[in-house]
């Protein structure tokens, strides 16, 4: 199973991205993954990390940013990710 997530936008427009990234998890084992995600739900962690139903990355806390990939690093799961930095906003 892979789980494929992307940050920013394709840099058109005035409000375009510096960055756009494609992140993925490989996840040769999906069990491990979804027990990482539910080992660090129930730690002691906020109320509101508790209830939405997804998390998201960049809206969490250093430390929970932390507990997840300590967790994923000791699976057999893989990450690959790609930045690709516009260089110019224009359209030719």
């Amino acid at each position: 199973m892979i789980y494929l997530d992307e940050s920013g936008n394709l840099g058109f427009g005035e409000k375009a991205d510096k960055y756009f990234t494609l992140a993925a998890i490989i996840a040769w084992e999906p069990d491990q993954v979804k027990r990482c995600i539910k080992r660090t739900r129930e730690q002691k962690l906020p109320k509101k990390y508790k209830q939405i139903p997804e998390l998201k990355f960049h809206n969490s806390s250093l430390s929970i940013r932390e507990r997840v990939l300590k967790c994923f690093s000791k699976t057999d799961n893989d990450i690959a990710y790609v930045i690709c930095q516009w260089r110019s906003k224009s359209v030719q």
